[in-house]
């Protein structure tokens, strides 16, 4: 529910100006999501992602990689796709 979620985003602080989010600090709501480069199903999810949270005013780098070890490790991310199977 898009009206919902916004009205949460404002309610958490994340007031819209223009067509973007920003926070009380006045930076600008922008989440960085890792996804596997060899996934077709993560390239897909994280591009109606990007849509629809583009349309809440929230801005999202999906970040598709060979290898998501690096920023995995490091913390460089907000949001990740992973999964494990048999």
């Amino acid at each position: 529910d898009p009206a919902k979620a916004a009205k949460l985003l404002d309610q958490a602080g994340y007031k819209l100006k223009g067509d973007q989010r920003v926070g009380k600090d006045g930076k600008p709501l922008d989440l960085r999501i890792l996804c596997h480069a060899t996934d077709p199903n993560d390239k897909a999810i994280g591009k109606y992602l990007k849509e629809w949270w583009g349309k809440l005013g929230i801005g999202l780098k999906v970040d598709c990689l060979d290898d998501v070890s690096v920023p995995w490790y490091a913390g460089e991310y907000d949001l990740a796709f992973d999964g494990w199977s048999v």
